[in-house]
């Protein structure tokens, strides 16, 4: 199953829901089926921050969706001036034993 994971603003809007990530099992499901998605969002100036919001509202299953999403491109993202800040935020609302993968 192909999911395009479409900003967390634009996902607001279409809804009427404001600071919610509108079925949080939304973002998982994308992780999960197109973890590139994801990727694409970090990197993105304005989508970053959407993630980043949607990280601080969306449960534990999410949030490690979304950093599953992220194994594979950890030396990416450390180097990446938007998706640094995505795991930034990953490292901070996950427990440590879910974020060994950055180390």
């Amino acid at each position: 199953m192909h999911i395009v994971l479409k900003p967390y603003t634009q996902l607001n809007s279409q809804v009427g829901l404001k600071h919610s990530l509108c079925d949080l099992a939304y973002i998982a499901m994308a992780a999960n089926a197109d973890s590139a998605s994801v990727w694409d969002m970090a990197r993105d100036s304005l989508a970053c921050r959407d993630l980043q919001q949607a990280l601080d509202d969306c449960n534990d299953s999410g949030r490690l969706a979304v950093a599953e999403a992220l194994k594979s491109h950890v030396w990416h993202c450390i180097r990446c001036r938007n998706a640094n800040h995505v795991l930034q935020k990953v490292i901070t609302v996950l427990r440590p034993k879910n974020v060994q993968f950055v180390i």
